[in-house]
């Protein structure tokens, strides 16, 4: 049981959004502030919808 959950664990850590502070980068850099936030953003709706799914799937293997 602990082995599955460490699985479970590490699989959504992996599937985080990574990079939060991509637009303060991009700011300090004089790049593309709007294409960073769009990025992180993407990102984060895209973690909320594929990990219940993931977590599904795992659960069969």
């Amino acid at each position: 049981m602990a082995a599955f959950l460490m699985r479970e664990t590490f699989i959504v850590q992996a599937a985080t959004p990574a990079l939060a502070v991509l637009p303060i980068l991009a700011n300090e850099a004089h790049g593309d502030v709007k294409y960073a936030t769009d990025i992180v953003v993407m990102s984060t709706v895209l973690f909320i919808v594929v990990v219940p799914i993931l977590m599904t799937i795992i659960q069969y293997i």
